[in-house]
């Protein structure tokens, strides 16, 4: 269910007999999808469902404007699939991204570590924007490399006036818990200097 998903061209790949170089595992997965999908069932399945889906896409059966709220992430084929919209009708995606930097190669620590001797912990974003994983990175890399018309962007300029107004503008700039402790920490030390002057 999750290759119908998330790997519509594997499913294809596959369906035509051919492997795409995934590794060990790739052959006998793809003979099972081929007995699974042998054409004895009486519906077709998701992907075959969402091609025919995409080629008989019409401007007559659509209404002018889609609006699509509320998302942090969604899976590349439905992204493909409103891509596929916007070409009949107007597409107005509103997703909630909760930095207004570039955060698609912030990654969770543990997964640098796992490199070995590659370890660069300078890609080391915030830890609550490596959180959201790979899909959500993926979703918001999608929506900036689409052809839009116009993209407005709503971000407004926070208060560090509680820990919690804090943690959102680090978030929202991409800073670190680290730096925030490190300009505190220095702007302390500053004004300490200055009283001591005085």
């Amino acid at each position: 269910d999750q290759y119908l998903v998330y790997r519509p061209d594997w499913i294809d790949a596959w369906q035509a007999g051919k492997l795409l170089g995934l590794g060990d595992d790739e052959d006998w997965q793809a003979r099972l999808w081929r007995y699974l999908d042998d054409g004895s069932q009486s519906a077709p399945h998701r992907v075959a469902l969402w091609e025919k889906l995409l080629a008989q896409l019409d401007k007559s059966v659509l209404p002018q404007r889609l609006f699509v709220f509320g998302i942090s992430t969604m899976a590349p084929m439905y992204l493909q699939l409103l891509h596929q919209i916007s070409k009949h009708c107007d597409v107005f995606v509103f997703a909630l991204n909760p930095s207004s930097q570039y955060w698609g190669e912030v990654i969770d620590e543990a997964q640098i570590l796992k490199r070995g001797d590659e370890a660069d912990l300078s890609q080391a974003g915030h830890p609550l924007l490596a959180s959201l994983g790979k899909q959500g990175r993926d979703f918001f890399d999608f929506l900036s490399e689409v052809e839009t018309e116009q993209d407005i962007q709503v971000y407004e300029k926070g208060k560090d006036d509680t820990l919690l107004h804090c943690l959102q503008n680090d978030i929202q700039n991409l800073i670190m818990p680290s730096e925030r402790l490190y300009q505190q920490e220095e702007s302390e030390a500053g004004a300490q200097q200055a009283w001591v002057q005085v």
